[in-house]
C-alpha cells in the first residue's frame, strides 16, 4: 500500500480549504481504492467528521512514514500583504516543512496551488526550492506562474485553474433547505465579509453602506449573511456584520457543516464575498457573484474567467463600487466557464499519474 502524505492549508476549518481537501482526497480514493493510504497531519478537528484518512501527530511521524508527497492545492505560497509578521508566520506554518520535504529526498509534487505574492527573500526561498525540485508542478493562474519565473524558477510549470472550479457536487436530499426552513419567500442574497474595518468611509464601511442601499431599493432580495468558519473570530466577525445591517432585517447563517453551506449557495440568487471560494463555488453553481476581495489571489480569479469587472480590492473600494457591481450583476448574464472548469479537472490528471508511478 503506498502511503500519500496530503499537505497543505488545512489546519483552520476554513470551508474553502475542506473543499479542496476533500475534492484531493475523493479522486484519490476513487481512482486508486485500496492500494493507497491518505496522510496527513495539523489538520482542523473539524475534518474528521467528513474525510477518510489517517491522521499523524505531527509533520516529522506523517513525513517519516510517507512514500510520496503531494503539495495539495491552496493559497499558502501567498501572503497578500507586506507585513513581516505575516510573512514570518508562512514560513512558520508552511516554509519549514515544505523545505523539510524538500530536504528528505522522497518524491513530492504541487498540485494547483496560488503562487505570491510573498515579500520577503526568505520566503522567495523556500517557494523557489520547492517548485524546482518538485516532481511535477502546477498553479492555479499565470499570475502565479509569473511570479515563480520573476523569482528565479526555471523548470516548466502548468497552469490550470482553482480544483473546486470543477467540482462535481452531488446535492442529495440529506441536505436541508435552510432556506425552506427559515420559510424565506424572496430571492436570497448571501453576504460574507470577514475583512476587519481599516478607514472610516471606505473598505468594509463603504461595502456595508453600499449593501444597505441596494437592499432597500431591491426588496425582492432577502439578505442573508453567512460565515464559513467555526472559528470563533470569524463567527465573530460575521456576527458584527450582521448588527450593522440590522436596518435592511437580515438573517443569520451560522456555519455548522460544509454540504449545509454548499446547499445554500446552490440556492441562493445572488452573492457578495470577500473570500475566494465561497465565490468560487457560487461560480461553480451558476450563481451571479460579486467579490469585494480580500486578497489579491482573488482578483486572478475573476479576471481568469473574464468577470474581473465584479471584483475589486475591498481595502481600496469607495462607496458606491459595490453598489454599482450588485446592480451592474443583476443586468448581466452568468459567463460560460466550461472551458476554465474543464481545465480545472486537469489537476485530477496530474495527481493521479503522479501517483500512478509510484504504484508500479
Amino acid at each position: 500500500m503506498l502511503n500519500i502524505y496530503l499537505f497543505g492549508s488545512f489546519m483552520n476549518d476554513n470551508f474553502g480549504d475542506f473543499l479542496i481537501y476533500k475534492e484531493e482526497i475523493r479522486c484519490l480514493y476513487e481512482r486508486f481504492g485500496d492500494k493507497i493510504n491518505i496522510i496527513t497531519t495539523d489538520i482542523s478537528p473539524f475534518y474528521d467528521l467528513y474525510t477518510r484518512v489517517e491522521r499523524k501527530k505531527n509533520h516529522k511521524e506523517a513525513l517519516r512514514e510517507a512514500d510520496i508527497i503531494i503539495f495539495g492545492g491552496g493559497g499558502y505560497f501567498g501572503v497578500g500583504v507586506q507585513k513581516l509578521v505575516p510573512n514570518i508566520q508562512f514560513m512558520q506554518l508552511f516554509g519549514l516543512r515544505a523545505l523539510s520535504i524538500v530536504k528528505s529526498g522522497k518524491p513530492f509534487m504541487v498540485a494547483g496551488v496560488g503562487a505570491g505574492p510573498l515579500n520577503y527573500s526568505f520566503s522567495w526561498k523556500v517557494a523557489k526550492q520547492v517548485f524546482e525540485q518538485a516532481e511535477v508542478a502546477s498553479v492555479r493562474d499565470e499570475e502565479s506562474r509569473q511570479f515563480l519565473q520573476n523569482i528565479g524558477v526555471k523548470r516548466q510549470i502548468e497552469v490550470h485553474p482553482d480544483w473546486i472550479l470543477s467540482a462535481q457536487f452531488v446535492c442529495d436530499q440529506a441536505w436541508d433547505s435552510w432556506i425552506k426552513q427559515n420559510n424565506i419567500n424572496k430571492k436570497v442574497m448571501l453576504i460574507h465579509l470577514v475583512t476587519m474595518p481599516e478607514k472610516k468611509g471606505m473598505g468594509v464601511d463603504a461595502v456595508i453602506s453600499d449593501i444597505k442601499r441596494f437592499c432597500k431599493e431591491h426588496t425582492e432580495y432577502q439578505p442573508v449573511v453567512v460565515c464559513d468558519q467555526t472559528k470563533e473570530d470569524v463567527y465573530s466577525r460575521t456576527q458584527a456584520v450582521y448588527q450593522e445591517l440590522a436596518e435592511v432585517s437580515p438573517l443569520y447563517y451560522s456555519y455548522k457543516t460544509p454540504d449545509g453551506l454548499l446547499a445554500l449557495i446552490r440556492e441562493a440568487d445572488l452573492i457578495l464575498t470577500d473570500k475566494l471560494h465561497l465565490g468560487i463555488v457560487g461560480v461553480n453553481f451558476g450563481k451571479k457573484v460579486v467579490s469585494t476581495a480580500n486578497h489579491p489571489k482573488t482578483l486572478r480569479f475573476y479576471r481568469q474567467i473574464n468577470r474581473e469587472s465584479y471584483c475589486t480590492l475591498i481595502r481600496t473600494i469607495k462607496r458606491g463600487q459595490a453598489y454599482q457591481m450588485l446592480n451592474d450583476v443583476l443586468q448581466d448574464s452568468v459567463s460560460d466557464t466550461s472551458s476554465v472548469r474543464e481545465d480545472a479537472g486537469k489537476n485530477k490528471r496530474l495527481v493521479c499519474d503522479f501517483v500512478e508511478k509510484y504504484l508500479k
